[in-house]
């Protein structure tokens, strides 16, 4: 798929339209008036439905339906089952402080306090000094990603979530004293 500058900017103006526009007919016609082509608005619909964090995020998953819908002249179709309480736990998670995003994620990943634990003593273990901040957080976010994230081998939905991960990520990472903008 050929990627534009404007695909991504078509895709930012059609999540902004899920956010402030309710009406789907309303939403459609607003995508219309941009005056992007179908292929563009089919475009600009593939590229968040292959974000997984985007996939998370109901203004993007709706701003993808009608951008779909623009393109075939049609209606958005239906947000699929169980899509709304996952936006929900999504929006319910990013809410928190990172301590207790970490600690109701720990609620159902009880490995992830084994983790913490292993990351607050990590300090005193011998040849830490030897290691580099990146190779630190790095291994910190390796452990990590087998427990919470796309790549870990169970839980729930929002527990195997990108959004679930990244909260995960900052809190631990934060708590070894390696937070950057990098990490």
């Amino acid at each position: 798929m050929r990627v534009t500058e404007r695909t991504y900017q078509l895709r930012e103006l059609a999540a902004q339209i899920a956010a402030d526009i309710p009406g789907d007919g309303e939403a459609v016609a607003a995508i219309h008036a941009l005056g992007d082509s179908a292929k563009e608005q089919r475009r600009a619909a593939a590229l968040i439905r292959a974000d997984g964090f985007a996939c998370e995020h109901r203004n993007y998953m709706r701003g993808a339906r009608l951008l779909q819908a623009a393109a075939d002249g049609g209606t958005p179709e239906p947000p699929a089952g169980g899509e709304e309480a996952f936006f929900q736990a999504v929006d319910s998670l990013e809410a928190l402080p990172p301590d207790e995003a970490f600690a109701m994620l720990a609620s159902e990943a009880p490995a992830l306090r084994d983790l913490e634990h292993q990351v607050a003593a990590s300090p005193s273990e011998p040849g830490l000094d030897d290691k580099d901040a990146g190779d630190r957080a790095g291994e910190i976010i390796e452990d990590l990603a087998r427990l919470v994230g796309p790549h870990a081998a169970g839980g729930s939905p929002l527990i195997r979530s990108h959004t679930a991960f990244g909260h995960a990520r900052v809190y631990l990472v934060g708590k070894a004293g390696l937070l950057s903008d990098d990490y």
